[in-house]
């Protein structure tokens, strides 16, 4: 019998949530450890270790600066310190003089004043570290009160989720014009507080969107906006009901926001329209959510690949953060890596010279990067973690083993034989293998082909019988996955 062509779509992206035989057309029974670039799909990188020493503790929040000195500082809080990572990659613990922090299942978060640091954790009072390469943190100044998180905008340190002796989640404080060392209320200075008492849960995050402050709650969402009237902002939280955020998942990419809370995943423009943007995965990632560790989530961007990550512990994890989600939000398709780390950030690494190379790199195989590529020079963007030994390092190694599993597809209903699988992957350095998935009924469970390498002439040799069927792809390095072509031949009807 004739075979019959026929070309699988998979641009669509990991949309674990439909069933495999009604998911949309490009959508992916399994897309794990892979990346979701606009033309094609990528290797995921394993972890380099960066800093050439470790953190103590339980790293629970990361930002980067760049300094007026040209030149990039990674400042990271554990449950007990806080660390800065150096130019010569060493980690310097800027703690407070007064000793040990107490952050327990809290996280740091971060901002910055012109070259001074803020961190706050609510347990507590607020740090500040008044220059870049200060030589340890102090408390802030003007006795503000204990707060989770820290924004700044218009000249104003805002700190939000407080606690002045009292737990106040749904409270804001904010400092005078241009001194963020000044909280006491007044009219000359617009230092003032407010008491979002209409929200609906706590204070989850907090972000400068645009010339809008973002302040997400666990149901709701207010807008806060800059007046020129006496007082500094004006609040609106009414605007966003029965919708909120995770605190960790909070994020700025562009012009837009994204975040996600119990229901769904959501995109938000700088004028404040919410999109979601969840359906075919929204289930899967919240079932697989540790909701004992939200303190663990962590969040980045990769501006120039066009990927935003978030990274959490799973249901089956310790605690520790063993997934991360990677977000295209162009194509708007998601995909999933699987490793263990302690959380990941935005980073900008040093100039990688030969010697170093060789180092990471010891197989001229196994490099990943093309010779004229940005990444190879200073200050090159890339997305960094906290890996498993505790030191700073970034995702710029080895490919990691991959897999994609496609949606179910049929021959008009009819029974059908694959035989030959070409999966459309420039440049494989190393195997890749196939197998078909295949069942006669929806209630059937599929059965698998043995896997079968793919040849010289870009095609994989199988023989498996069904009326529904699935290709799922193992691999390693290569330079893109775009599609999938199948022949087979039909067998009968029935």
């Amino acid at each position: 019998m004739p075979t019959e062509p026929l070309t699988i779509n998979i641009s669509k992206g990991w949309t674990p949530d439909y069933t495999p035989f009604a998911m949309p057309e490009g959508g992916l029974i399994t897309a794990e450890n892979i990346l979701p670039y606009d033309e094609f799909y990528y290797p995921a990188l394993q972890p380099i270790a960066y800093s050439s020493d470790a953190l103590s503790g339980t790293p629970c929040g990361a930002k980067e600066y760049l300094s007026n000195d040209g030149n990039y500082y990674l400042f990271i809080g554990t449950l007990t310190k806080l660390y800065r990572l150096e130019v010569a990659l060493t980690l310097t613990d800027i703690t407070r003089a007064a000793g040990a922090y107490t952050a327990t299942a809290n996280r740091w978060d971060f901002t910055r004043y012109r070259e001074w640091i803020i961190a706050t954790n609510l347990i507590d009072v607020p740090q500040i570290l008044k220059g870049m390469t200060g030589a340890n943190f102090v408390a802030l100044g003007g006795s503000p009160p204990r707060a989770k998180f820290c924004a700044l905008l218009k000249g104003h340190l805002i700190l939000a989720h407080l606690n002045d002796g009292t737990l106040r989640p749904q409270k804001i404080i904010w400092s005078a014009w241009e001194s963020i060392e000044d909280f006491a209320q007044s009219l000359a200075t617009r230092a003032d507080s407010r008491n979002l008492d209409d929200a609906d849960g706590e204070i989850t995050g907090m972000v400068v969107l645009g010339s809008l402050l973002v302040i997400t709650h666990r149901n709701s969402i207010t807008i806060g906006w800059y007046t020129t009237g006496q007082y500094a902002f004006s609040f609106d939280s009414n605007r966003v009901k029965d919708m909120g955020a995770i605190e960790g998942t909070l994020i700025t990419y562009g012009n837009f926001c994204y975040f996600f809370d119990e229901r769904d995943i959501y995109q938000m423009t700088a004028d404040g329209v919410i999109t979601s943007i969840g359906e075919g995965i929204k289930r899967t990632l919240l079932n697989d959510l540790d909701i004992g560790n939200f303190h663990r989530i962590s969040a980045g961007s990769d501006a120039r690949r066009g990927i935003v990550y978030w990274s959490y512990p799973s249901v089956n994890s310790d605690g520790t953060p063993d997934t991360i989600i990677a977000l295209n939000p162009k194509a708007m398709r998601f995909t999933k890596i699987k490793i263990n780390h302690n959380g990941i950030f935005n980073l900008h690494k040093n100039v990688l010279d030969a010697d170093s190379m060789d180092t990471i790199y010891p197989d001229a195989d196994a490099i990943v990067w093309d010779a004229d590529s940005s990444f190879w020079l200073d200050n090159s963007a890339i997305v960094g973690c906290i890996n498993s030994d505790s030191k700073v390092a970034y995702f710029g190694g080895t490919a990691m083993t991959w897999t994609i599993e496609t949606a179910q597809f049929n021959y008009k209903n009819k029974i059908h034989m694959v035989q030959r699988v070409r999966p459309k992957i420039e440049q494989a350095a190393q195997d890749v293998s196939v197998q078909v998935g295949s069942r006669f009924n929806e209630a059937d469970d599929p059965t698998y082909s043995t896997a079968s390498i793919v040849g010289s002439n870009g095609y994989a040799n199988t023989r498996q019988t069904g009326r529904y069927s699935s290709v799922k792809m193992t691999g390693g390095i290569c330079d893109g996955i775009n599609s999938i072509d199948v022949e087979a031949v039909v067998t009968g009807n029935r």
